[in-house]
């Protein structure tokens, strides 16, 4: 029965590829510039230096972006039979330049990210949106924009294994295509989890997969949309973990420090988000996934970016950050409250003191807290007076003198109620008394939207946070919930944890209430909205510090600090997946893992 289950396989792998190849030589007639596989070209000094102007420049000038994509990986792009690039890399880049108000030129490139780098050093092409993962080792070579698509090292088994999370794989076999971005990370998986795998290397993927069906391994790692592709042909006899072996985000490259573009490029990415566009091309490559990979930042504007709204000479900073820390001078961090007021910016001053400590022992240095900083740090980093600004929600309207880091923490708006209240929403609350903490206008002010959008007739009590469970909890209790950032109410959960809970979604996540950036009726109405997002901020294009921040942070996340840190600020349940870039924990000498 094995073999006969083989022979099936293969002739259906067979005919795929003969199928693959009849398309391929349809489009044989069509003139192409390039073989259907260019050879990487000899690649020039790629030793750092400083572009005078952004590739803005060249695409206002000549009304064409010239854009890198791979010609032969669907779904995200492929030379198709009529002539035309198509896929998701393909749509996303025709949005983009839809926005801009010019065209679009693809060029076909190699998956080799020092021939990426060359071509975009000589001009070759503006961006590489060629299904690129964002790797620590491509940082050297190019520039990328936030993720505009995360992918995933996923594990494959068959239906009807035992197998149900990555541990269950200890002392068995898993197939991986020798010297891919597979057999990387499921070295990097077995470095961290210790577990004692057998892994068995396989030319293709196709290979790999007969292996798995014919139980000469127990699972196979690929990228998610490959794995998928290969088990088309019986997609019943395999399943997918849910759980990630190693995350695989797509970014779009582009000349290295070329903040002007970068800034371009991820606005429309907030800008194509915010009008829905990126969930269409969603929908379209991979329906009923909702698109959720970009999260909005503040003051993203109800218009397209413009070219003309962005300078083509590029500004360096005058004094960087790391030869500073290199040279034995602390860091300077902004952000910290100092003698605060309030129970819950104490709390947040605590985390973010051990949050920096952590990171900067990393490094061997020391640090300065500015205090009494929180009121603008922003303006203390962007005037030289700070290295960084800690605890901040990333802004459009200062892009242009600070950079900001991924997000490092997730907070916002909450409900909180008595354990055992029938209070799911705002809608329950209809003629009873909501406390909001007096020091939390603006969730005064939302809390008062929020009444007024669902007709509700709540009265809303501003009390101090110290009040807020007192009056909860005493025997006659004159409010029956309370609102406000979750940073605030989370001290009072904790104090209280058998008496006071926040109110969750029907699937069992946070419900948020933070105004949303994208249009439509207020989200938290019915469903919940997106979290606010709490990033580092750093000086403008200073990008070794931003990356030393950036792994930094990931490496503490991989090793269990940050889940500790997080118990300070957030609910386990509510701590979202946070990005990590595939790569060395070794970066400007330092080593930054554990």
């Amino acid at each position: 029965m094995k073999h006969l289950l083989l022979l099936i396989l293969g002739g259906l792998l067979l005919m795929t590829t003969q199928l693959s190849y009849s398309q391929e030589s349809d489009q044989q007639p069509v003139p192409t510039r390039v073989p259907p596989t260019p050879v990487p070209q000899a690649v020039v000094n790629l030793e750092e230096e400083l572009p005078s102007q952004s590739a803005i420049a060249r695409i206002r000038e000549s009304g064409i972006v010239n854009v890198g994509v791979l010609y032969n990986n669907p779904p995200f792009s492929q030379y198709n039979i009529r002539g035309f690039v198509s896929g998701y890399d393909a749509d996303v880049a025709n949005s983009l330049a839809s926005a801009w108000g010019v065209l679009t030129n693809f060029v076909q490139v190699t998956r080799d990210p020092q021939e990426i780098a060359a071509m975009l050093r000589r001009g070759d092409v503006d961006i590489v949106i060629g299904a690129l993962p964002h790797r620590r080792e491509y940082d050297a070579l190019v520039e990328f924009s936030q993720t505009y698509y995360m992918n995933r090292q996923a594990l494959m088994v068959l239906s009807s294994s035992e197998i149900n999370t990555l541990a269950d794989m200890a002392n068995r076999r898993v197939g991986v295509v020798i010297a891919s971005p597979a057999e990387n990370a499921v070295n990097r998986w077995l470095i961290r989890s210790e577990l004692p795998i057998d892994v068995q290397t396989y030319l293709t993927l196709d290979q790999a997969y007969v292996a798995l069906a014919a139980g000469e391994v127990d699972g196979i790692v690929d990228s998610e949309h490959r794995l998928l592709r290969v088990a088309a042909i019986r997609p019943d006899l395999t399943r997918l973990l849910s759980e990630t072996v190693e995350q695989e985000p797509y970014a779009i490259a582009m000349l290295r420090q070329d903040i002007n573009l970068r800034t371009l490029i991820n606005r429309t990415l907030h800008y194509l988000t915010r009008i829905g566009r990126m969930d269409e091309i969603q929908q379209v490559h991979f329906p009923g996934e909702r698109y959720d990979d970009i999260v909005v930042w503040r003051n993203v504007g109800d218009a397209a970016p413009a070219l003309d709204q962005y300078a083509v000479d590029l500004t360096f900073p005058s004094l960087y950050v790391v030869p500073r820390i290199q040279s034995g001078q602390p860091l300077r961090v902004a952000g910290i409250y100092g003698d605060a007021a309030t129970t819950s910016q104490r709390n947040l001053d605590a985390f973010h003191r051990e949050l920096i400590q952590a990171m900067v022992g990393r490094w061997g240095g020391t640090v300065e807290f500015i205090p009494l900083s929180a009121g603008n740090p922003l303006e203390l980093v962007a005037n030289g007076q700070a290295d960084i600004a800690l605890g901040v929600e990333p802004d459009w309207e200062w892009v242009n003198r600070v950079d900001f880091t991924n997000p490092y923490l997730v907070h916002g708006l909450r409900l909180m109620s008595r354990v055992g209240e029938n209070v799911v929403g705002f809608a329950d609350l209809n003629g009873d008394t909501l406390l909001v903490p007096s020091s939390e206008p603006y969730a005064v002010d939302r809390a008062r939207a929020l009444a007024q959008f669902l007709s509700a007739r709540i009265e809303i009590n501003e009390q101090p946070e110290e009040a807020i469970p007192v009056i909860l909890l005493s025997e006659d209790p004159e409010a029956d919930a309370a609102f406000g950032d979750s940073l605030t109410l989370l001290p009072i959960i904790q104090a209280h944890p058998e008496q006071l809970t926040l109110t969750r979604t029907n699937n069992n996540t946070g419900r948020w209430y933070d105004a949303s950036y994208l249009p439509g009726a207020e989200c938290a109405a019915v469903v919940a909205c997106q979290p606010r997002l709490m990033t580092f901020a750093t000086p403008l294009n200073d990008i070794e510090f931003r990356l030393l921040i950036e792994y930094t942070m990931q490496e503490m996340i991989l090793d269990g600090t940050m889940e500790r840190l997080w118990t300070m600020v957030m609910l386990p349940e509510d701590i979202p997946t946070f990005e990590i870039w595939p790569g060395s924990s070794i970066y400007l000498g330092y080593r930054l893992g554990s």
